[in-house]
Order: structure tokens, then sequence, then C-alpha cells
């Protein structure tokens, strides 16, 4: 479990890094991983 804690804290920071300098295409791949995450975790 903390693990996935540790990975979800890191994702979240590289969200905010993407969102800072406004890096489109950062998001786009960070949201794609989270949505592809947010379906394996269910």
């Amino acid at each position: 479990m903390p693990e996935e804690i540790a990975g979800v804290e890191a994702l979240i920071g590289i969200i905010d890094r993407a969102l800072f300098k406004g890096d489109k295409e950062l998001i786009g791949l960070v949201g794609g991983v989270g949505v592809v995450t947010h379906r394996f975790s269910n």
C-alpha cells in the first residue's frame, strides 16, 4: 500500500508541475496515465 500512495503522490507532483508550466502535452500524457490507473484500480 505505501508504494501505491508514493506513486499517487509522485503523479500528483507531475500534474502540478505540468499545470505550473502549462505543458499541455505533459498534461495529456499524465491524464491518459491517470485514466488507465483509475480503470486498473477498479
